[in-house]
């Protein structure tokens, strides 16, 4: 239902130019009577490997007139996987949406508008189910300081979340029926999921306050949600506590350049990334261990009476435009390309040192045994959260790992591990 409202959202923003020439639309009785239809036809695959037949299963056409569902159709699913509507009208300012459940999960078509295109053919995928976690993972948490409102005393933070499930599954959540885990920071208000977040409910987690948590499916492939945030700040300065509560294998945190200040004595600079014609500068770990934070000291705020030119509303309207899928892109590409420069021969691996040992070690063996211990880690907050470790087990475990943890990455950094 997200899905669908989120579409239709996306419908009404195409349509706003056409909205406003609505004098000059012909009436909608009108044009059904003129006879203007259009077909929507095409085939229902299951992308899972040896997955389900999908012979026999529904599709429902929604049309929708602005946001509101004006009509439904269904129809069966032929044993070649095919279906087709005829004779559906096509009109301006209306949209259709084809929809297929399959236990339980909905998979659509995207929005189809018939005016534009009257004999419209769409292939709905539909994926079997999995709760296999090592399934997901962030590729990067962009963290982007916004604005900063001296009036409010609140400095207003996007997130772009690079999510990738690299199965042919869907999946569902752990035993607990969680999805993702953001840990947000302690002192986050007004924290809200954008256009586009179609991952279920969001709530905090019981045993750690500050993580949130969801509980919809994620489709095979790659995503980018994104969530809006506020943290206090006083006099002209304030602290960004990052954390984090589930693989993630780069966090970054950007700035606009000539804007506001940022430093870390964990995160490290990354140099800086054009993001349209602005230009942004970035602080950036890898493999950011799971369950420990991280902090941003940002800086050179307004002290009263100044606000960032771009407000936080119009910020969001370019995101849902598309600044926030560019800087997704720009964040997932890295990643790849940071990926590769670790694994392909004669490359520079993670940064340049004169530490001999460094010079000499393998990378290779050292992210075996980080993903080892991070797995490891996993492991044992499933077990804590099935009940099968008492508390003090935990911790101690916990933090015999991370402390590991700690002396890898440092390793991987070329810094002394002792």
């Amino acid at each position: 239902m997200v899905r669908r409202l989120f579409l239709v959202c996306l419908f009404l923003l195409a349509l706003t130019p056409a909205a406003a020439l609505a004098q000059d639309e012909p009436d909608t009785d009108d044009a059904e009577s003129n006879g203007e239809t259009g077909r929507v036809y095409g085939e229902v695959v299951n992308g899972t490997e040896d997955g389900g037949d999908v012979g026999g299963l529904e599709v429902v056409l929604t049309r929708f007139q602005q946001m509101d569902a004006v009509d439904t159709f269904a129809t069966t699913v032929e044993d070649d996987g095919s279906f087709e509507f005829t004779d559906l009208p096509a009109l301006a300012n209306e949209a259709y949406l084809a929809q297929v459940t399959y236990e339980g999960i909905e998979f659509t078509s995207g929005m189809i508008l018939l005016n534009q295109e009257p004999d419209a053919e769409r292939i709905i995928e539909i994926f079997e189910q999995t709760d296999d976690s090592s399934v997901l993972q962030i590729l990067s948490r962009g963290i982007v300081i916004a604005n900063a409102n001296s009036d409010s005393g609140m400095v207003e933070i996007l997130e772009i979340i690079a999510l990738e499930n690299d199965s042919d599954r869907v999946y569902t959540g752990d035993e607990n029926g969680q999805v993702l885990r953001l840990a947000m920071p302690e002192n986050a208000t007004e924290i809200s999921p954008q256009p586009g977040f179609d991952y279920g409910q969001l709530t905090f987690d019981e045993d750690r306050t500050n993580v949130l948590v969801s509980n919809g499916p994620v489709q095979p492939g790659s995503h980018n949600p994104m969530i809006s945030y506020q943290i206090p700040y006083e006099g002209t300065s304030t602290r960004l506590s990052v954390g984090t509560a589930m693989p993630t294998a780069t966090l970054r945190v950007l700035v606009q350049e000539d804007t506001f200040d940022i430093s870390s004595n964990v995160l490290e600079p990354a140099g800086v990334q054009q993001v349209g014609s602005d230009n942004y500068e970035v602080l950036a770990i890898d493999s950011p261990v799971i369950g420990d934070s991280f902090a941003v000291e940002i800086s050179s705020l307004p002290r009263e009476n100044w606000n960032l030119p771009v407000e936080m509303s119009t910020f969001l309207a370019s995101i849902a435009a598309g600044v926030g899928l560019v800087i997704g892109a720009v964040l997932i590409y890295q990643v790849v390309q940071r990926r590769q420069s670790v694994t392909e021969p004669g490359t520079a691996a993670i940064s340049d040192s004169d530490d001999p040992e460094r010079d000499g070690m393998d990378i290779d063996e050292l992210e075996r045994e980080r993903l080892q211990m991070a797995t490891e880690l996993n492991k044992l907050e499933a077990d804590y959260e099935r009940g099968d470790l008492d508390k003090d087990t935990y911790h101690v475990e916990r933090d015999q790992i991370l402390e590991e943890l700690r002396k890898i990455s440092l390793r991987m950094r070329g810094l002394d591990d002792s």
